[in-house]
């Protein structure tokens, strides 16, 4: 019996591009998955759309108002049946192989906890890449992750083998860095294995907000993870502000980009 994979999909006011995500899932070759949809308060026509589909497979699940992508994949979370789950997000694709290419080395290798793939990133209509990223990472993620050294980290790419001892949450406080935070948590065991596919496993829709656009949000959300992880008993220090130096670095060169270099300097010698 082939392995069950969850996929889970927060949708808030999709409407214009989730029956193309949704077909991208269906289309799958590899057919023993099940979606996961938690409409997240929309306010447009995503639940008409919705309702359209007729497959066992696909489990629609409603939240009366909008309460934001990470209470919406915990609800995912706390309903999925299958051994591996994934992230999808509505106006994203995923390529018609993207399940089968990242079951097949789990398969091949029972060590495996988490498998990646390369993640192209196309204009607002996907007709047009603009950029692609391919891991470039094997081994356990946790330190990688805390360096930012985006050899393993895309955003929410992973197809995750489900452990039993391991609690799957997002947290909600945060509005930036929600996806980074949650793979750490996730990784922090040394026997977890990272591995990855040089094989298109997504296909990201831009043309949205980013978190790059909103720097005080991405400042913030940086700190609150500074916060969170250097009080973790799992965590020791030097790997705590190995984080904080990197995001720091990062932040700067975020601000002095935009000429905003007073908060780029605000930065550096502000405490966390």
């Amino acid at each position: 019996m082939k392995p069950l994979i969850s996929i889970i999909m927060p949708s808030y006011n999709a409407a214009p591009f989730i029956n193309e995500a949704v077909e991208s899932v269906k289309g799958q070759s590899y057919s023993n998955w099940e979606l996961l949809i938690i409409d997240d308060g929309s306010t447009d026509n995503t639940q008409a759309i919705l309702s359209k589909f007729d497959d066992d497979r696909i489990k629609i699940f409603t939240i009366p108002n909008n309460h934001g992508v990470s209470n919406a994949r915990n609800m995912g979370l706390s309903n999925f049946q299958g051994e591996y789950f994934t992230f999808l997000d509505a106006d994203d694709i995923m390529p018609v192989d993207s399940l089968l290419v990242r079951i097949e080395i789990f398969l091949n290798d029972p060590s495996v906890s988490f498998v990646d793939g390369k993640v192209v990133s196309y204009n607002s209509r996907l007709e047009l890449a603009k950029n692609s990223w391919t891991p470039t990472f094997t081994g356990n993620p946790f330190l990688e992750l805390a360096k930012l050294s985006g050899t393993c980290f895309w955003g929410p790419s992973w197809l995750i083998k489900k452990q039993s001892n391991q609690n799957y949450s997002f947290n909600t406080n945060l509005t930036h860095g929600e996806d980074l935070l949650f793979y750490l948590q996730i990784s922090q065991s040394p026997e977890y294995r990272y591995l990855y596919t040089e094989r298109e496993v997504l296909h990201h829709r831009t043309g949205h907000v980013s978190a790059m656009s909103n720097l005080e949000g991405l400042e913030n959300g940086y700190r609150k993870i500074f916060n969170l992880i250097k009080e973790n008993p799992n965590i020791n220090w030097s790997q705590a502000l190995m984080f904080k130096r990197k995001s720091k670095s990062i932040m700067f060169k975020s601000f002095a980009h935009r000429l905003r270099f007073w908060s780029a300097f605000k930065v550096l010698f502000n405490d966390w």
